[in-house]
């Protein structure tokens, strides 16, 4: 199971996942590693907790185009 973006003609995707203070716990940048499993990157690592984070994809198209989507997924283990 993960977050992820899916779509057709996507050649780029970044994503930024926050917890409720605002602190990055989550990055990828790349169409091939776009795949929250619920863990915690950098210093912290391990799976993060239960609860709403914030999400901030940026999507770029074929025709160099930029999709921008912000949002919230709860993680429910």
């Amino acid at each position: 199971d993960g977050f992820n973006v899916k779509g057709i003609y996507i050649v780029n995707v970044d994503m930024n996942i926050y917890n409720r203070w605002g602190d990055l716990i989550y990055h990828s940048a790349g169409r091939e590693n776009a795949d929250w499993d619920g863990s915690v990157q950098g210093h912290c690592n391990g799976p993060a907790s239960e609860g709403v984070y914030v999400y901030d994809i940026s999507v770029k198209d074929v025709w160099g185009k930029t999709h921008q989507q912000y949002g919230h997924v709860n993680l429910i283990r």
